[in-house]
């Protein structure tokens, strides 16, 4: 696979400080260790990933004997959790369906992911675990609030514990659907990387919505070598590679190569969709092999997911930019739809409808050249080239330039959602800004 230069997600403050206050568990002092971390925790939706590099003192010992507990309500109890392995590329490592499950070691490369929701209080005195064999005490601290939070790793080697019953997230292999208690998201039969199910679940009946997905698009317009060049995700070759689903998250790859010229394609681009219980990111990994000005140029690249008119959908609100009034979604396309893609040029919106909203922004790595803004296409009149079908319905997504003065070297291009029951956009926006920087 092509290299990566990985990335961390929480900065580590101290690693490998002892506690002051021995814990009352029988462990010898040096097998206690302390590590703190900043990171947001002003939303419960916020994942917390931590890389065995925030947690040295676990690093060797075999994951699967590893286990989170906080305290809570006056309760020492597991919480929801996963480690998952990744190589020092920063590439995660799938265990293949049906093959032996085999214990590996906890390296500075793996990821131990957890929800801010399941924060605790802080413990004075562990209880004594039978087969324990060392504990850290994991300190969260809010860069902004200063509010602190704690989970405890305890490593236990003999009469494994019960772990916490609790899932966020779930999927279902036969029909490649990934679903919580607040959303579902269906994949292309023929073409895994595009989403083409959306559905909200409802509060109220606990039941899903109608799918509010009609179809995702993705256009590559420009010239190539001069002459004027245009595809699209009907020029795109995929399949799904693995999937990982654990009680945090689900991490989906698949592997896509789009066709440049007759049957030349382009070198595999991987496509990892990780999916929480409010919240999922799509990290886009491209390794360029040569610089794409040399036979590209004015190169233009939309990826819009297609709103659904059915009759029994629920009218949806589009907000963006510096505008605090929401953007009907209703076929025609208004002077304030118009004015917003001319001159708001947003990072970022917000769909609300009844069942809550959805806040979508993307997240670069540190240089990464593309220039991006939101596009909002609202016209059931309007053709879409090639294929000139009439209708897009809120067509709503990211329009991206600058791709002539990407390097060789590998990127990483997330777009990332969180979904809320609250209908709430500044609530929402604030959510999405105020998440965890993302530095590959």
């Amino acid at each position: 696979m092509p290299r990566s230069r990985g990335y961390l997600r929480a900065r580590v403050f101290a690693l490998g400080i002892f506690l002051i206050s021995p814990f009352e568990s029988g462990l010898a002092a040096a097998s206690l260790s302390h590590a703190s971390v900043s990171h947001p925790t002003s939303s419960r939706y916020y994942p917390i990933v931590l890389k065995g590099v925030n947690l040295q003192a676990l690093v060797g010992y075999t994951a699967d004997n590893i286990y989170l507990y906080a305290l809570q309500g006056g309760e020492f109890k597991p919480i929801p959790y996963q480690i998952d392995r990744k190589d020092s590329d920063g590439w995660f490592q799938f265990d293949r369906e049906g093959a032996a499950q085999k214990s590996h070691a906890f390296d500075e490369n793996d990821e131990c992911v957890f929800m801010v929701g399941d924060l605790g209080q802080k413990v004075e005195s562990l209880p004594n675990k039978p087969g324990q064999a060392a504990a850290t005490e994991i300190e969260i601290t809010d860069p902004k609030t200063g509010k602190r939070g704690w989970v405890y790793a305890l490593v236990i080697e003999q009469s494994p514990p019960k772990k916490s019953s609790q899932r966020y997230v779930g999927y279902d292999r036969d029909r490649d659907v990934v679903e919580s208690d607040i959303y579902r998201i269906g994949f292309g039969k023929d073409k895994p990387m595009l989403i083409t199910e959306f559905y909200w679940m409802d509060p109220e009946t606990r039941a899903y919505s109608p799918n509010l997905i009609d179809t995702m698009k993705i256009r590559h317009i420009g010239k190539l070598l001069g002459a004027s060049f245009l595809r699209t995700d009907a020029d795109y070759k995929s399949k799904l590679v693995d999937v990982k689903a654990g009680p945090v998250r689900v991490i989906r790859r698949t592997a896509n190569k789009v066709r440049i010229l007759w049957f030349l394609r382009t070198p595999t681009i991987y496509i990892d969709y990780i999916h929480y219980g409010n919240y999922f990111e799509a990290d886009t990994i491209i390794d360029v092999p040569f610089p794409v000005g040399w036979f590209f140029s004015n190169l233009v690249t939309t990826t819009t997911i297609d709103g659904n008119n059915a009759a029994g959908l629920p009218p949806n609100t589009i907000y963006g930019g510096a505008r605090r009034e929401g953007m009907l979604v209703d076929g025609v396309m208004s002077s304030d739809e118009k004015q917003f893609n001319e001159s708001e040029h947003a990072a970022d919106f917000v769909l609300a409808n009844k069942y809550g909203a959805m806040a979508v922004g993307q997240a670069f790595e540190k240089g990464f050249p593309i220039h991006s803004r939101v596009s909002l296409i609202d016209d059931v009149n309007a053709l879409d080239p090639p294929e000139n079908i009439p209708g897009q319905f809120g067509n709503v997504g990211f329009y991206m330039t600058n791709w002539e003065q990407m390097d060789t070297s590998l990127h990483h291009l997330v777009v990332r959602a969180f979904i809320t029951r609250e209908n709430s956009v500044p609530a929402s926006l604030e959510l999405l800004r105020g998440a965890a920087a993302f530095v590959y």
